[in-house]
């Protein structure tokens, strides 16, 4: 009998809203494969989306690890994604103050054949319509050394990790407040969770082995509201994979408020960030991070050494509305030495609510010698609208998708990157495809 090669992921939903006591049920509109079929949760929905990359069938294996025997399994048919419902009553961990702790609510998914996976965190309860979005990375993409990238204004910054090896020895380092060092081992797939308020921004974490690690915030809204709040989370980038060219533009078909963060390793590197209007700033060789706020979209950043950038931003509904209520997104810029996969199954989560139709779109940038006609979503290569260009000839497009499975496939001899993004009037996402 011919051997499988296993592929594995983690997936965290440790970070979730803290409800409103309202009970609700999961809407039925989708087709979810609902671990125990258990739908009845309190104010949050939580799904992860598994697709298959490649010509084969894949069967899933699904562990919830939380004091509890319990695992399912399914298979996923060649180029296709089904979304899985989590419930509140399997991984019951919320937000809501500061502090730490360790859990055992971690998702591991096994597989035989390669697969795409996202997470989804999205509050539906009254009053509080927050949405966060993220690639999971597979054991192999992980390492050993982070900085953690995240933001706060009035919220929570929140940080998760999760151990892939038994004895794994964990250090947290806060260089600019040393009370909140932290030196930790943890068992196979067991969680350290960090919730505190300030800005966690540039705290390094290290351990012994590979590690996951999770940040984002749990209720937050940008420097220039004053009202509403949204949730945001990305998978972190080790250490061993950051670059040093990083493009960047609006995820959003209008934005009203942007901040670029950056993060060097140490207190050497002097980072350019220019944008296409010729506007340049520079970063502070004695500072290991730095934030640029602007309302500029298109932009391009530099450095001698790797560093990690991330995008904030905050959208704009309509060019009449002068508010969005407090939603804002977070993603990882890729560098140009990491590339989308010429052919990627990814998810479009749904965020529609009531009255507040959202928009969905893919954006990609483009080499000089790109085409958007080598460039398929679901199938077709038309629909792709133009955004900007970059001083090099190299140009961004976006394509207006709908929720559920969707497909991408550059047919092309040249490379991509590529982010997508969901908005609407009181929450949104983002995540780059890998």
């Amino acid at each position: 009998m011919r051997s499988h090669q296993w592929t594995k992921a983690v997936a965290l939903y440790q970070f979730q809203v803290r409800p409103h006591i309202r009970m609700e049920r999961v809407a039925q509109e989708k087709l979810y494969k609902a671990i125990q079929n258990i739908t009845n949760v309190i104010g949050e929905q939580r799904s992860l989306w598994i697709g298959l990359e490649r010509n084969q069938t894949s069967t899933n294996l699904f562990k919830w690890l939380n004091d509890q025997n319990f695992s399912t399994s399914d298979s996923l048919s060649s180029g296709r994604g089904e979304f899985f419902n989590i419930s509140r009553l399997i991984l019951p961990s919320e937000s809501g103050g500061t502090g730490s702790r360790r859990e055992k609510s971690t998702v591991v998914v096994d597989a035989t054949s390669e697969v795409s996976v996202y997470g989804h965190v999205r509050c539906t309860a009254k009053g509080s319509k927050r949405s966060s979005a993220f690639k999971v990375k597979g054991i192999a993409e992980l390492g050993k050394a982070y900085r953690v990238m995240t933001f706060r204004n009035i919220g929570y910054s929140q940080i998760a990790v999760v151990a892939i090896e038994n004895e794994t020895l964990v250090q947290v380092v806060n260089k600019k407040d040393s009370t909140k060092n932290v030196t930790i081992t943890l068992q196979m797939y067991e969680t350290y969770i960090i919730e505190d308020r300030c800005d966690m921004t540039g705290t390094y974490i290290e351990a012994m082995a590979k590690i996951f690690v999770l940040a984002g915030n749990g209720a937050e809204r940008s420097p220039q509201r004053d009202a509403g709040r949204d949730s945001f989370h990305a998978t972190l980038t080790p250490y061993s994979q950051w670059g040093t060219k990083h493009y960047f533009f609006s995820p959003f078909k209008m934005t009203s408020w942007t901040a670029i963060k950056l993060i060097s390793w140490e207190n050497d590197n002097v980072t350019v960030v220019q944008w296409k209007n010729g506007t340049q700033a520079t970063s502070s060789p004695s500072e290991s991070r730095t934030t640029f706020e602007t309302s500029k979209d298109l932009g391009k950043i530099e450095s001698p050494k790797p560093i990690l950038a991330a995008q904030f931003s905050e959208p704009k509904i309509s060019i009449e509305q002068e508010e969005t209520a407090g939603a804002l997104s977070m993603f990882l810029i890729s560098s140009l030495s990491q590339f989308t996969r010429k052919y990627t199954v990814f998810p479009v989560f749904d965020i529609d609510y009531v009255d507040h139709e959202a928009t969905y779109y893919i954006n990609v940038v483009l080499p000089l010698d790109g085409r958007t006609t080598d460039l398929y979503v679901n199938n077709k290569t038309s629909g792709w609208q133009f955004v900007g260009n970059y001083s090099d000839g190299s140009t961004v497009v976006r394509h207006q998708l709908l929720p559920g499975a969707n497909l991408l496939e550059n047919r092309g001899r040249f490379n991509i990157t590529a982010v997508v993004s969901a908005s609407q009037l009181k929450r949104c996402y983002t995540f780059a495809l890998s």
